[in-house]
């Protein structure tokens, strides 16, 4: 039987690396390697950001104290992904805002059902679209 080299071992054990993985119970130069601590960074990272960037209020909250960014962020959690790829047309069509239909016409010419979700976010942030006239387009 043929021995492999420690180093071969170890780039074998690092492609099968995961979270789920065993590897750093085998000794202790294995436990420095294949440590869980970079998932646990990373979780936190990722934990951070939600916090940051989703909506920070409780549902109760009356609509007219929220901010533009604030109620952005809670169409962007909230509302069901089918109604919101449609809400800039929605949003247009109901405020009889030309300016808001060349816009998507430019930008957003592709079929709503393959509108993106980050398009939409988008469209909502621009300068030309206000918190009026979301709170108008309505839910």
């Amino acid at each position: 039987m043929v021995n492999l080299n420690y180093d071969v071992i170890i780039k074998i054990l690092k492609f099968n690396n995961s979270y789920t993985s065993k590897f750093h119970l085998i000794n202790k130069e294995l436990n420095e390697i294949f440590n869980k601590k970079k998932y646990h960074v990373a979780q936190l990272k990722i934990k951070k950001w939600y916090k940051n960037t989703s909506f920070p209020f409780p549902l109760e909250t009356e609509w007219y104290d929220l901010t533009k960014i604030n109620i952005v962020q809670y169409y962007r959690k909230y509302y069901e992904n089918e109604y919101l790829l449609g809400f800039p047309d929605f949003m247009a069509r109901k405020l009889h805002r030309d300016d808001l239909q060349e816009y998507i016409d430019n930008n957003m010419n592709e079929d709503v059902n393959k509108r993106s979700k980050l398009k939409v976010i988008q469209f909502l942030n621009l300068n030309l679209v206000s918190k009026r006239d979301i709170l108008i387009a309505g839910w």
